[in-house]
């Protein structure tokens, strides 16, 4: 059950998260280096257009809802619908279609996402991997208080 969820956890987060770096060099691909140019202003870019960094609500194919938070330092937090946290790790951008992730659990290996929006106005997320699809959507920003 835990892979199971780490796995949608994950397919989501990739595909909400899915990001465009403008800069494309080979070391702009590790997450270090994507928490440095986001740091430096270099800001990545979505599948749907807008930023990288923000909220997203992922939905896998069996049904399961996971809420992914890309943030500004390169890292993630992934959280099931109660706000419990799933997962956190740190997510890179390697082009506008492949967001990958890497969780900071001892042994983990990085799991890369494509991504689309597809001819219907849909953003898929695909792992590169197993093939398993998440559907993404943008949250809104809630304001601070």
């Amino acid at each position: 059950m835990k892979t199971a969820l780490l796995a949608a956890a994950i397919v989501c987060l990739a595909a909400c998260g899915n990001e465009a770096k403008t800069d494309t060099s080979s070391d702009a691909s590790t997450p270090e280096s994507s928490a440095t140019a986001t740091a430096t202003g270099t800001a990545t870019v979505a599948a749907d257009g807008a930023p990288s960094v923000g909220s997203y609500r992922a939905v896998d194919q069996n049904g399961f809802v996971l809420i992914e938070e890309l943030l500004e330092d390169g890292t993630y937090v992934f959280s099931d619908e109660t706000g419990s946290t799933i997962e956190q790790g740190n997510w890179s951008q390697k082009s506008p279609s492949e967001l990958c992730f890497l969780a900071n659990s001892e042994g983990a290996d990085e799991i890369c996402y494509l991504e689309e929006i597809s001819d219907d106005g849909i953003w898929l997320s695909t792992n590169s991997q197993t093939g398993e699809t998440a559907t993404i959507e943008r949250l809104e920003s809630q304001p601070t208080p």
